[in-house]
């Protein structure tokens, strides 16, 4: 009786302790495990107005105005996002000249820079994870966080 007790008192303690060394933070996301819906490029097919002309013309001038990572931090940090415990993610795997990782509310948040808009075409085209991510201009965005998403979208 004593050793099915000592036993079952064992294994308990195993189990917390496994159970007290997992890592607790979120993965990044893969295609295997996200769930999100991938974000479609405007019709490129469709004629091009004056609207779609100016909406063009603001874009292009608005990736001209965001053009490091250190600003775009910046961005984030007037938006009230701190971005503390900044790490480097394996930018190198997706193509990209410089990256970024922190959390925002306990989720992760990957911000990948690109060398030009064709850099980042090409990498698109051989790295099928582009697509579930969102993109700014030279910029990449990898989160579940919408609050960030959002703010991201909004960039200057």
């Amino acid at each position: 009786m004593k050793r099915i007790l000592l036993l079952i008192v064992t294994m308990m303690m195993l189990l917390l302790a496994i159970g007290c060394s997992t890592d607790s933070k979120e993965t990044s996301p893969t295609a295997a495990n996200t769930s999100e819906q991938k974000v479609e490029p405007a019709d490129s097919s469709a004629p091009a107005t004056d609207e779609t002309t100016t909406d063009q013309a603001t874009t292009e001038t608005a990736e001209l105005q965001t053009s490091s990572l250190d600003e775009v931090l910046r961005y984030f940090e007037e938006q009230g996002i701190e971005a503390d415990n900044k790490d480097k993610p394996l930018f190198e795997m997706i193509d990209a000249i410089d990256g970024v990782m922190f959390y925002s509310d306990l989720k992760v948040v990957k911000i990948y820079q690109y060398d030009s808009i064709e850099a980042y075409e090409e990498a698109k085209a051989s790295n099928s994870i582009l697509d579930q991510m969102q993109q700014k201009g030279i910029f990449v965005l990898e989160t579940k966080d919408q609050k960030i998403k959002d703010l991201f979208e909004q960039l200057p």
